[in-house]
């Protein structure tokens, strides 16, 4: 089945780049509409989550972890955990991420204790998987969690709420890892976005934080910032660019810099999707702006450190008004940068020949300029038609050997479940891309 899927999509790709399907899902039991990217272990088996589907009450399930391994054969689905709802969580939606010993660690957006989502742990245990919920959200510390975890060198898992916290515009938190086994992990509000009139300080980050050598961690908002309030991104505001830095003394509060106010212009507005550290530039996506004020179709940009903390935002790509590129409307997801420095992301928007939406979604490629100053340039490597995928979702995973993976919200194999509960065509797919 693989090998005629790649004969199939292959014509659908753009100057050269062939796409496989690696796995439609389409069963209830095995989980449905991925909402997260892909992860991979040193053994090339990749890992995600879904959205729904799996066990449960509920008609449409709670959401599984899920496993594909490769062989000579193809490609093979294992469910590594079932969410039972309540307070087992409900809506995986966050991007997993190993530790040192091999665990995975994710949230729910929903479910737990208090219903405001979770971060739960699965350890690996003689072929199975046991799950822990090491954390439930009360909504005073956040609700929503959102976008990829990172820890840092000493253990800490940090993340963001895209709702909730003190002001209920988001948090950022901290979980430490326990001093014995078996104890409980410590949870730490570090900020509550909404502190400041009109929330110049940002509101709503959802797309992941970065951390830099010295344990600052950076990211973005999709709502707030200096144009809160005004005519400009529906009164919500456009969205910033935060700087968040630990105090010099222990217990102190965590201090929070706006570096950049998205203006709804030409800069972009209302990113969603956090950023990346490559070559000593941040480098993001917004989901609005880059041509015609915050009704743009969104631009990437760069940010880059100057003297006495500045930083200067550029932008080194804007998303014209055609379908060749993409329209990324109301989300696009991060950037994934190669040793070459070339970015690699992907837009809701755009299509292939069959998508039966006019919104299928692309994967496209930004290759810096041979010479400072000169243009970016955009290569569009692959436009989604509907049976090899719909919306694609996360950031792609780039492998060593230059190959992208990722996964799509529904599209595939069109599932009888999927068409029937939600009138969509198929319930997502795992894809791969040799550019």
């Amino acid at each position: 089945m693989i090998l005629s899927a790649s004969m199939i999509f292959a014509s659908s790709a753009i100057a050269g780049s062939k796409e496989t399907v690696l796995h439609s899902f389409n069963t209830f039991s095995g989980g449905v509409f991925p909402m997260a990217g892909l992860i991979a272990d040193s053994s090339g088996n990749l890992y995600g989550v879904t959205w729904q589907g799996g066990v449960g009450k509920a008609a449409n399930g709670y959401g599984t972890v899920f496993e594909l391994t490769p062989s000579s054969k193809g490609w093979t689905q294992k469910v590594l955990y079932r969410f039972a709802g309540g307070t087992d969580g409900i809506g995986p939606d966050v991007h997993l991420i190993f530790d040192q010993a091999g665990d995975l660690y994710g949230g729910t957006c929903c479910g737990g204790q208090s219903k405001f989502g979770t971060i739960f742990k699965l350890t690996p245990q003689n072929g199975s998987w046991t799950k822990t919920t090491i954390h439930s959200f009360n909504g005073t510390d956040g609700n929503n969690p959102s976008g990829p975890l990172i820890f840092d060198q000493a253990g800490n898992l940090y993340g963001e709420c895209a709702q909730g916290g003190e002001h209920a515009d988001g948090s950022i938190f901290e979980l430490s890892p326990p001093a014995q086994p078996g104890d409980s992990w410590t949870e730490t509000t570090l900020y509550s976005f909404g502190s400041e009139t009109a929330n110049h300080d940002g509101a709503w980050p959802n797309g992941g934080l970065v951390l830099d050598q010295k344990d600052n961690l950076f990211g973005t908002t999709s709502y707030g910032g200096t144009t809160a309030g005004i005519k400009k991104c529906n009164y919500a505001g456009c969205g910033v660019v935060f700087e968040l830095s630990p105090p010099s003394k222990k217990g102190n509060p965590w201090t929070e810099t706006v570096l950049h106010n998205f203006t709804s212009g030409t800069d972009g507005a209302n990113p969603e999707s956090g950023m990346i550290f490559h070559q000593g530039n941040l480098y993001g996506t917004t989901a609005n702006g880059g041509t015609k004020g915050w009704l743009g179709l969104g631009a990437v940009f760069e940010m880059s450190p100057g003297k006495g903390g500045d930083w200067t935002e550029t932008i080194i790509y804007r998303f014209p008004p055609n379908n060749n590129d993409g329209i990324p409307e109301e989300v696009v997801w991060g950037l994934t940068a190669d040793p070459a420095g070339n970015l690699y992301g992907t837009t809701v928007g755009g299509y292939g020949k069959g998508c039966p939406y006019a919104q299928c979604g692309t994967v496209y490629e930004l290759k810096p300029p041979a010479s400072k100053g000169t243009a970016w340039t955009e290569r569009t490597l692959f436009q989604f038609s509907g049976l090899d995928g719909i919306e694609p979702v996360g950031s792609l995973l780039l492998s060593n050997s230059g190959v992208l993976y990722g996964a799509t919200e529904s599209g595939g194999a069109k599932g009888k479940y999927c068409t029937q509960i939600h009138g969509l065509d198929g319930c997502g797919t795992v894809f791969q891309i040799i550019p």
